[in-house]
C-alpha cells in the first residue's frame, strides 16, 4: 500500500493577523485507549526499540555511556537502561508510584525512592541487585533522600517531627533498618545527599517556598554524617536575586532540585527556574556553570566522568558537554519533528531545525536534507521530495541544495497536500482576512492554482484518493464565530468533516460530531483513511465501511501529523513526540527517530 496524500496539522483557533541500530527489548505498550466500535487489524512491527513513554524525569549515571533512567505514567514509574550514553533506551522493569530518587553503586546494586501511588507509600525505598531488572521493597518511611556507599550501607534524610524539619538516618543492611545517625535537625521539606567518599559528603536542604523562591542552605560533614556544619545558604547576602549568577551564598531564585559533588571542593547544583550553579571551595562561594541564559530550566539529574559534570537532564531532555566543549548537545530525544512522511523505503521527517531526516524500516537513520528557511511542510509526489515555504515549492535532492520548482501564485496557505494523479491541493487565506478561505488545485506543482467550490463551508485543511475523492475539515459559514474577549482578534471555530465526489461540488458530512482542533488526515489509495481531531482517532478501512471511533490517551492532546505506514502502521506525532501503534490503535507506544 502506498500512501497518495501526506499528512498535516493545524489548530482551528486562529488569530486575525495569519495561521499559524535501537537495542532489541520489550515494546513498551502504553494503556489500551477503549474503542468506541470494535475492532482491529494485525500488522507486523515495522521498528524495533523501546523508548520512554513519558519524559523522563531522573537519571543514574553509572559511566557516561551506562545510564538508568525513569518515567512516570499513570500510577507508576517505568525504569529503563542505556549502553549508549542515551540514545537509545530499554525498559527494564515497573516501579509503584512515582520514582523521585535514584541512587547506583554500580551496574547491578541500586535504590530508589518512590512516592505515592499504587502499591506505594510515601517515601518508600526499593532495591535492586540486578540492574533495574526487579525491585524489592525494602522499607517504609518518610524518606525524601538518599546516598549509599556501598551496597549495604548508606544514609538517608527523613521527615521529622515536628513537620518541616528533617533528621539523618544510616542503614548497613540494604535499608531494611535503620538508626538516627546525627542528633541534628534541619528545617527542610525537601534535601539531597552527595558523597564522594563514605566520610566526605553534602547534604543541600530547602525549606517551604515562597513565590517561586526557597530558603536553601548546604552542609557538610567529614565523619560520615555524625555531624554536619553549614557551609552557604541564602541567608548569605549574594549579588543576585534570581540565581544567576551569585558571586557567594545560594541564590534565592529557584528550587532545589539536584546535587553533585565531583570533588573535595568542586560541586555542583542544579535549581528548577533556574540554571547550573558550581563551587569551587567546598561550597562557600557558588557561580552560574550552564543553563544561565533563561530561567525556565528544571535540572533534576546531574551526570559525571572522570570526576567532571559532562550530562545534565533538563526539562526531561538529556544534554551532554565532550571534552573541553562549553556546548551542551541534546542527546535525548535527539530531535522532534511536527511532520511525518511515508514513503516506499521508509519515513521523511521534518524536524523544528529546518531538516528533513530519512529512517529505513528500523528507524535507523539514512540520509538527511537542508530545507529552505521558512519551510511549512514537507510533501512526497510520485518518488520526490518536495518542500514548501509560504511563497513556493521546492524539490529536495540528496548533497543538492533545495531547488524551486515554481513560485506560489497564491495569496497565503495553511497547508498542502498531493491527491492521487499528483494534483496539488491547498487552503487560500487571504493576509487581509484569514477568515476568507478557498481550497486551491493545482496540476502542475503549483504553478498555476484553480478554486474549488466549497459553498457555504470555510475549509481547514484538505486531502484527495481515488476512493474517497475530497475530505476536508471546514467550519459552516453563518453564525460568527466566538472571540476570545482575553485576545481580541482570536476566533473559537467549531469544525466538521465534509466529503465531496464531484470536485466540491457537492459536499456532505461525513461526521457529525464537531472538534476544536483538527489534527491530520491520512487517505491511502486502498481506501484506508486515518483522521484525527481533538483526543480521537476515526479509522476507516474502505469506501464503505464504518468508522471505528478511538478515544486517544491526554499526551496525545495536541494533533499534530499523522500517517499510516505500507504496512498499517500508524504514526502520530504529539508535541514533537511520535507514537506508533501496530494494531490499528488499540495500543500506542512511543518511538524515538536517532
Amino acid at each position: 500500500m502506498l500512501l497518495s496524500v501526506i499528512t498535516f496539522g493545524i489548530v482551528v483557533a486562529s488569530c486575525t493577523s495569519g495561521a499559524s541500530p535501537a537495542p532489541t527489548g520489550p515494546r513498551n505498550k502504553l494503556q489500551a485507549p477503549v474503542p468506541i466500535e470494535l475492532g482491529s487489524k494485525t500488522t507486523s512491527s515495522f521498528f524495533a526499540g523501546s523508548v520512554p513513554v513519558q519524559p523522563i524525569n531522573l537519571i543514574a549515571f553509572i559511566s557516561q555511556s551506562t545510564l538508568y533512567a525513569s518515567s512516570l505514567t499513570g500510577n507508576n514509574s517505568l525504569f529503563y537502561v542505556s549502553g549508549n550514553g542515551g540514545i537509545n533506551w530499554e525498559e527494564q522493569s515497573t516501579v509503584p508510584g512515582q520514582i523521585v530518587a535514584l541512587d547506583f553503586i554500580n551496574a547491578t546494586d541500586g535504590y530508589a525512592l518512590s512516592e505515592p501511588g499504587s502499591g506505594g507509600a510515601i517515601g518508600a525505598l526499593y532495591a535492586t541487585m540486578d540492574g533495574g531488572r526487579s525491585w524489592k521493597l525494602a522499607s517504609n518511611g518518610e524518606f525524601f533522600a538518599i546516598n549509599f556507599t556501598s551496597p549495604t550501607a548508606g544514609i538517608a534524610l527523613v521527615s521529622n517531627n515536628p513537620l518541616g524539619t528533617a533528621r539523618v538516618v544510616s542503614t548497613t543492611d540494604g535499608g531494611l533498618t535503620w538508626r538516627p545517625l546525627s542528633g541534628q535537625t534541619f528545617p527542610s521539606v525537601n534535601g539531597i545527599l552527595s558523597f564522594t567518599s563514605p566520610q566526605v559528603g553534602w547534604m543541600a536542604t530547602a525549606s517551604e517556598p515562597g513565590a517561586g523562591s526557597e530558603t536553601k542552605s548546604l552542609y557538610e560533614t567529614t565523619n560520615g554524617g555524625i555531624t554536619w556544619a553549614i557551609r552557604s545558604s541564602t541567608a548569605i547576602p549574594s549579588s543576585s536575586s534570581s540565581g544567576n549568577p551569585p558571586n557567594t551564598g545560594l541564590p534565592m531564585g529557584g528550587y532545589l532540585s539536584s546535587l553533585k559533588f565531583t570533588s573535595a571542593t568542586t560541586g555542583y547544583i542544579g535549581l528548577d527556574r533556574g540554571a547550573v550553579i558550581r563551587t569551587t571551595d567546598s561550597g562557600l562561594k557558588w557561580s552560574c556553570y550552564a543553563l544561565c541564559d533563561q530561567q525556565d530550566h528544571f535540572v533534576s539529574s546531574l551526570g559525571v566522568s572522570a570526576g567532571k559534570l559532562t550530562s545534565l537532564l533538563d526539562n526531561g531532555t538529556l544534554l551532554d558537554r565532550v571534552g573541553r566543549s562549553t556546548v551542551w548537545k541534546q542527546v535525548f530525544p535527539a530531535r522532534q519533528f511536527q511532520q511525518l512522511v511515508a514513503t516506499k523505503t521508509g519515513i521523511a521527517a521534518l524536524s523544528s531545525n529546518g531538516h528533513v531526516y530519512f529512517y529505513g524500516k528500523h528507524f535507523s537513520q539514512t540520509a538527511s536534507l537542508k530545507t529552505p528557511n521558512g519551510t511549512v511542510g514537507i510533501l512526497e509526489d510520485k518518488g520526490l521530495l518536495l518542500a514548501y515555504t509560504a511563497d513556493a515549492i521546492d524539490l529536495l535532492s540528496i548533497n543538492k541544495a533545495p531547488a524551486t520548482l515554481s513560485k506560489l501564485k497564491l495569496d497565503n496557505f495553511s497547508m498542502l497536500s498531493v491527491g492521487p494523479n499528483g494534483s496539488v491541493l491547498g487552503v487560500e487565506y487571504l493576509n487581509s482576512n484569514p477568515m476568507k478561505r478557498w481550497v486551491v488545485e493545482s496540476e502542475n506543482l503549483g504553478r498555476t492554482w484553480t478554486r474549488l467550490p466549497t459553498g457555504p463551508i470555510r475549509p481547514v485543511m484538505v486531502a484527495d484518493s481515488i476512493a474517497y475523492g475530497l475530505v476536508l475539515f471546514g467550519n459552516t459559514i453563518g453564525s460568527p464565530p466566538t472571540t476570545f474577549a482575553a485576545k481580541p482578534g482570536f476566533y473559537l471555530t467549531t469544525t466538521f468533516l465534509y466529503q465531496s465526489k464531484d470536485r466540491g461540488r457537492h459536499w456532505i458530512r461525513i461526521k457529525t460530531g464537531p472538534v476544536q482542533s483538527a489534527g491530520g488526515l491520512s487517505l491511502a489509495s486502498n481506501g484506508e483513511v486515518a483522521i484525527w481531531w481533538d483526543q480521537t482517532l476515526l479509522l476507516r478501512a474502505n469506501p464503505t465501511g464504518s468508522f471505528r471511533s478511538f478515544q486517544l490517551p491526554s499526551y496525545l492532546a495536541t494533533p499534530s501529523s499523522i500517517s499510516v505506514l505500507p504496512n498499517g502502521t500508524l504514526l502520530l506525532t504529539s508535541d514533537g513526540t511520535v507514537y506508533d501503534s501496530q494494531d490499528g490503535g488499540l495500543d500506542w507506544g512511543t518511538l524515538f527517530l536517532s
